[in-house]
């Protein structure tokens, strides 16, 4: 029941309004096999090739299933905009967004990945629409990097459907803090309690120029 749940929501919106979001190349062949695949996904709850190929539907045998994924990671040139829109189209679609940005590290071997992340609150978790990986090993991202991958968040979602923006005290910075404001984003950052903060000319520690309330 619940795989025939996502692909008849899968059949019904998706492909046809990723077709009008501009996916014109997508042919019939390639949507069948988007939608296959991105419901096996889903239900397998898993990226493992084997075991997505497994929950895939059709005729096909695993083996088959198992080679033309391949294909299409491996030759596909895959466009993250349209997955971004593909992941939003199945979220729900009433009311604002709230943003979370976050940086993860990930290792494959000896080789690290440094990634920053913006996701989607949705029922109490975090959906992933938009990433970088960073040229740094495991340092924090810059103004800059923050400031990216937002403005592609802004492109996908249109910034009348963003709520606000959470980070945790990594995400700290003039440049990055007056884009925000510049873009009008209510923004929610974690800032340590021994956190200095030049205000009015004056450099003092937070705690000093925020109600006693408020930490």
């Amino acid at each position: 029941m619940q795989a025939e749940t996502y692909e008849v929501k899968l059949d019904d919106t998706t492909i046809e309004k990723m077709e009008l979001l501009g996916a014109t190349r997508l042919n019939k062949s390639l949507t069948d096999f988007i939608k296959c695949f991105v419901n096996a996904l889903i239900v397998s709850r898993s990226v493992q090739f084997t075991e997505v190929a497994a929950k895939m539907t059709g005729v096909a045998t695993e083996q088959s299933k198992h080679r033309q994924i391949q294909r299409f990671i491996g030759e596909y040139d895959l466009d993250y905009k349209w997955i971004s829109l593909l992941i939003l189209l199945l979220l729900p679609q009433k009311g604002k967004k709230k943003l979370v940005m976050d940086r993860t590290n990930w290792s494959l071997g000896s080789h690290k990945h440094n990634i920053l992340v913006v996701s989607v609150c949705s029922h109490g978790i975090g959906v992933p629409i938009w990433f970088e990986v960073l040229d740094s090993n495991g340092g924090n991202s810059s103004c800059e990097d923050r400031m990216y991958v937002l403005v592609k968040c802004i492109e996908i979602l249109g910034k009348d459907q963003i709520h606000s923006i959470i980070a945790d005290s990594e995400f700290i910075g003039t440049e990055w803090i007056n884009f925000l404001i510049e873009q009008k984003i209510i923004f929610f950052i974690d800032v340590r309690s021994n956190q200095y903060v030049i205000h009015q000319g004056k450099q003092k520690k937070i705690t000093h120029w925020l109600r006693k309330n408020w930490y």
